[in-house]
This record gives C-alpha cells, sequence and structure tokens, in this order.
C-alpha cells in the first residue's frame, strides 16, 4: 500500500479494505484510494460503479487516474459540517435542496441497476464548498443488480437480505433496516416521503413531523450505541488475528 505521491493528509478511517489520503496532485491536490490486495474486488466494484455512474452524474467525484492498485479522484472540499453536542454527533436534516438531489441520485443509480450499498448521508455525503451542490463518496461496495429496481426495494435504502450474494461493510449493520438510523436524521422524512411527496409536503412534514420524531430519536441513541458496541466488538473478535496454536 506505498503511496508515490506526496502525502498531505490521512483521510483513512479503518484501512480494512484501503488507505485514503489526499496527495499533491499538479497545482492542486487529489484523493488517492489505495486497495489492499486482499480487497481488489472492492476496486473492481468502485471502477465499475464510476465506469457507468460517472458518465451519468456529476454527484460521484471525477475520477482522475487509476492503476491495478488504487484511484485518483478529484478533492471535493467538504461545506457540510458535523455539530456535536457531550461527544454524540448531532443529526441535523441536509437542506431540502440537497435532499431532492440525493433522491434524484438514488433513482438514478437504482435506474441503472446499481445498488451503492453502504450509500448514507450519515457517512459520505458531501456539500461541495464550490457549488454548494451535493456530492457523495466510497462507492467500494456498489453491486450492480441482476435488472433495475424500485428504490424501496435497494440494499441501501432497506437493508440487505441475508441470502443476498453481495459484500458488505464491517460493523454497517446492514442486515437490518439502515433507514432509521442513517437517513431519516439527516433527510427528515420518512423514507416513503423522501422518494415520493412533493416539496411543498415535504417541507410541511420537516417542520411538523420531524421535531418529534428526532426526539423519540434521540431518547432511543444510548440503547442503540450499547447494542452497536456489543455487534462492533463480535465482528472484530472475528477478524483479530490470532497466533496460530501449536498442536
Amino acid at each position: 500500500m506505498h503511496t508515490d505521491r506526496p502525502v498531505l493528509a490521512d483521510l483513512s478511517r479503518f484501512k480494512y479494505r484501503a488507505k485514503v489520503e489526499r496527495v499533491a496532485h499538479g497545482d492542486g491536490t487529489a484523493v488517492l484510494k489505495t486497495f489492499r490486495h486482499t480487497a481488489r474486488d472492492a476496486l473492481t466494484r468502485e471502477l465499475a460503479f464510476f465506469e457507468v455512474m460517472g458518465r451519468l452524474s456529476e454527484i460521484p467525484p471525477r475520477l482522475l487516474a487509476r492503476d491495478e492498485r488504487s484511484l485518483l479522484f478529484e478533492d471535493i472540499p467538504n461545506a457540510l459540517r458535523t455539530r456535536r453536542i457531550l461527544g454524540f454527533r448531532l443529526p441535523l436534516p441536509l437542506p431540502l435542496a440537497r435532499v431532492h438531489e440525493l433522491a434524484a441520485f438514488v433513482r438514478l443509480c437504482c435506474a441503472h441497476g446499481f445498488d451503492a450499498i453502504d450509500l448514507t448521508p450519515r457517512d459520505n455525503i458531501l456539500i461541495d464548498a464550490r457549488t454548494g451542490r451535493m456530492r457523495a463518496i466510497d462507492f467500494e461496495f456498489a453491486t450492480r443488480r441482476a435488472a433495475p429496481v424500485a428504490p424501496e426495494q435497494s440494499y441501501f435504502l432497506s437493508g440487505v437480505p441475508e441470502e443476498a450474494p453481495v459484500a458488505r461493510p464491517l460493523l454497517n449493520a446492514m442486515n437490518e433496516d439502515p433507514y432509521p438510523a442513517k437517513w431519516r436524521p439527516y433527510t427528515g422524512l420518512s423514507k416513503h416521503s423522501f422518494l415520493h411527496d412533493p416539496p411543498w409536503l415535504q417541507h410541511l412534514k420537516r417542520a411538523t413531523l420531524h421535531p418529534f420524531w428526532i426526539i423519540g430519536f434521540a431518547a432511543g441513541a444510548a440503547l442503540r450505541r450499547r447494542r452497536h458496541t456489543r455487534q462492533r466488538s463480535g465482528s472484530l473478535a472475528r477478524v483479530a488475528w490470532r497466533p496460530a496454536v501449536e498442536r
């Protein structure tokens, strides 16, 4: 995973599959994603997604270069800031115009058969500081279904069935419906409203219903965190290295 370019910042979260770095590129910067040799399938999935969706939408970052182990993307200056209170992430809804862009991107991906399995506004949505438009990053789990799929039936909006033959993000609890925790706090809308309601009704629901929903969501945050910690510990234990036992 050696990087030949001048590295300006390490942007990686876990490095299970790849490391992500901000590197010097020409007169500016770019984002270099270098995959482990054991995760070349992730590189293949991400590249396949960009080869199609990168031509159809400006929401994914532009792919600047590629080789057999890495992908080089444009560096997107992010204007979206995460607020925290007492160490807890405060989930604030995206501006409604950005929610509309996100819904359109969801429908576009599904119409072309792509299921961007770990796409969520909680984890990989940006607001481009140059244009104010919504952008999205990290598609290494994007899989192409056998045919176009209705958004409500997509894995990234409704969870991955146990029998689905797809790669799954580690520690991401995608075997259950991700929408309540990873989408609704940031859209301010139910799944049906996010996909189907007209803008005036979405605005009304965000103003009248979402405050009550978020109070209930926050009340259950401690319970969800304890459950996630147990799941995370179990997942880490399964992938942790252990010395061989001599017999």
